[in-house]
């Protein structure tokens, strides 16, 4: 099995308590995504497909 090349596609700072939305553009294709944090947190990633 080849290995996996992650690419950065966005980076957004989220103020502590706050919440951040973001629609991708029409036509967007991923098969996956990876969300990451530069710090300890507990964070909550939610992904709305329609």
């Amino acid at each position: 099995m080849p290995a996996v090349t992650w690419m950065n596609y966005k980076t957004v700072t989220v103020a502590p308590g706050a919440t951040f939305r973001y629609n991708f553009p029409e036509g967007f294709q991923a098969r996956w995504i990876r969300f990451n944090s530069n710090q300890a947190c507990k964070a909550t990633a939610w992904l709305d497909y329609q």
